[in-house]
């Protein structure tokens, strides 16, 4: 004989907590990450970046300058000239070779135009020197940068002294 036991109470609520456990999982996978924890995400990377480049000028004993290539959307550090050289007289294998690391920005992501405080006749030149780091663990350049992605926007400031990168607090509107 065979018996027609229903599920328990218990059953029940162990298979919809299952369900409820995997369908958030599939919502969160699906979403994706929000604007703000995408402006984090590369805030953080763009510190980190910095401080690289920072400690690589106190280890190298040697200026480190950044660049912004405003065609491709990419910071470059570069190593100085030599003395009484100009850019335009290096050959291109010469320049390449100056390049140290390469930062790209995510996609999406700009430096604000409006806080660019770029020197007159740069506006369009294809690399613009944004600041250097020095062996003494100093900086120059523009001491501060602000990121945008979307109507999301992050201010960073350079101390000239330290040449440490810290976030500026969000204005109020």
């Amino acid at each position: 004989m065979r018996r027609n036991d229903p599920f328990t109470l218990i059953e029940l609520v162990v298979v919809m907590v299952i369900i409820a456990m995997a369908t958030g999982i599939a919502v969160a996978t699906f979403r994706g990450e929000s604007p703000v924890r995408k402006l984090s995400s590369a805030g953080l990377a763009f510190e980190t970046f910095c401080a690289g480049v920072r400690y690589q000028a106190q280890e190298s004993g040697e200026d480190r300058i950044v660049y912004l290539d405003t065609g491709e959307a990419v910071l470059l550090v570069k190593t100085p000239l030599p003395p009484d050289t100009r850019e335009e007289d290096l050959p291109q294998e010469e320049e390449e070779a100056r390049i140290i690391k390469r930062w790209h920005f995510p996609e999406g992501f700009t430096l604000d135009p409006d806080t660019l405080e770029l020197p007159e006749g740069s506006e369009d030149e294809e690399e613009i020197e944004l600041f250097r780091f020095f062996p003494d663990g100093g900086a120059a350049g523009m001491m501060e940068l602000t990121f945008t992605f979307k109507e999301l926007k992050r201010r960073y400031r350079i101390s000239p002294l330290t040449g440490q990168m810290s976030l500026m607090p969000e204005e109020e509107e």
